[in-house]
């Protein structure tokens, strides 16, 4: 049975875009000098990961904080990421009487994907650049002195589909090894969209769009990945996955003429 689109299934590229849309994750460290519990004791806090370009958590965290004194004794983390938690939606009784709430599945049924990796301080100019491109809102403590930018380095992966469901992954399984030219050509080929394709770009953004929603023009790709893109217009960022994944420049200038396509492609 097909799953709900936002039900991803437990291939890769499904999980690397269940980490992509995740509003945020659960980072698990280990206790050191904690003050309320012995060295060693685990330790979670919410953190709010960009993803790479090739499927590598980033995070931005304040060296003031516990976990990062933690990753600096021991740098074993991991992150736990679901999908947003489904609203509640009204829908009638009966016609003609009062609606009443659906009631959103039980977290139990909803997927999670647990990434266990080490996390490494890095200085790397366009990984910074790259995760304020996606997390905008960022940028207002991301210049603070005691705030870094950390790369987990994926060691494996756990995922959890519901009763039953589930995958276990090598590191190398879910980060793709071969995205080294895409990255090297990543400013060249945003520029190169944003300069000579701004029609395709807002017919792709209204095609994946619900009518009424995001549907403005003017929208400029930020960044791209082996999964997808982000986009943004008027305070806005827009996240719209590949029907494939990509791991060069080409590739992508191809995959993008292809959904510009389908915009106009009539049904036979």
């Amino acid at each position: 049975m097909k799953q709900p689109s936002d039900q991803p299934g437990n291939d890769t590229t499904s999980l690397r875009r269940l980490m992509r849309n995740a509003h945020g994750a659960t980072l698990a460290t280990l206790a050191c000098k904690h003050g309320q519990v012995e060295n060693g004791w685990p330790v979670t806090s919410m953190v709010h990961p960009v993803i790479y370009i090739d499927g590598t958590p980033i995070i931005l965290i304040s060296e003031l904080a516990d976990h990062t004194r933690h990753i600096h004794n021991d740098p074993r983390v991991s992150l736990l990421f679901r999908p947003a938690c489904p609203v509640a939606s009204a829908s009638p009784v009966n016609p003609g009487t009062a609606s009443s709430p659906t009631p959103p599945a039980p977290l139990t049924a909803t997927q999670r994907l647990t990434v266990f990796g080490t996390a490494t301080r890095t200085d790397d100019d366009f990984l910074r650049r790259y995760y304020l491109a996606c997390q905008p809102d960022a940028a207002l403590y991301a210049g603070f002195g005691d705030f870094g930018f950390y790369r987990v380095n994926v060691v494996a992966a756990y995922w959890v589909g519901g009763f039953g469901k589930q995958r276990r992954l090598r590191g190398d399984q879910l980060v793709r090894p071969d995205t080294g030219e895409l990255a090297h050509h990543h400013d060249d080929l945003v520029h190169y969209l944003n300069s000579t394709a701004q029609n395709r770009i807002d017919q792709i953004v209204a095609h994946n769009t619900r009518p009424g929603g995001d549907s403005a023009t003017g929208w400029k790709v930020v960044t791209i990945d082996c999964d997808g893109m982000n986009l943004t217009c008027n305070d806005t960022v827009l996240r719209i996955d590949f029907p494939h994944t990509i791991s060069s420049m080409i590739e992508g200038q191809k995959i993008l003429v292809e959904m510009g396509q389908k915009r106009h492609k009539k049904p036979t």
